[in-house]
């Protein structure tokens, strides 16, 4: 049903007349972003990383101006899955350092709910990223020193 969302919203919404052009690609948009969650999250739970971190993607690209803080999560932890399982290091260090740019912003759209469930998540992601990042061979710190 989610991937029949993709292909149809464009044709299948029905809005009010006159409804402004904005309001009806801010809908589509987010019902997009609601699908390919589903989708990408259905990849995750099949450790179909690969395939979830393009649709948790998709989804986080469908409805940009507000991605939802699961999903921004679950695509950190996709990528941090698929680089695990990667046998090429260099793959595994590029996927890595992506998944810690998306875990950092797992967490600035958790600062309001710093101890919730979603933002504990996203900062443990996050530090157990930046281990990995700071002890691979050549890479830098995310986060300058502390003096």
């Amino acid at each position: 049903m989610a991937q029949r969302a993709t292909q149809t919203v464009d044709t299948d919404l029905g809005l009010q007349p006159g409804t402004p052009q904005e309001k009806i690609d801010g809908a589509k948009g987010f019902l997009r972003s609601q699908a390919y969650m589903v989708i990408g999250t259905i990849d995750f739970k099949k450790e179909s990383f690969a395939d979830a971190v393009v649709n948790l993607q998709k989804s986080i690209d469908a409805y940009p101006s507000d991605p939802d803080k699961v999903v921004v999560l679950r695509l950190a932890l996709a990528l941090d899955r698929e680089a695990t399982g990667s046998a090429d290091q260099t793959k595994k260090d590029s996927l890595y350092a992506e998944a810690l740019k998306v875990a950092n912003h797992a967490v600035d759209l958790t600062k309001t709910e710093e101890t919730g469930v979603v933002g504990t998540a996203a900062r443990r992601e996050r530090d157990r990223l930046q281990s990995l990042v700071v002890a691979t061979p050549g890479a830098q710190p995310q986060t300058p020193p502390k003096n």
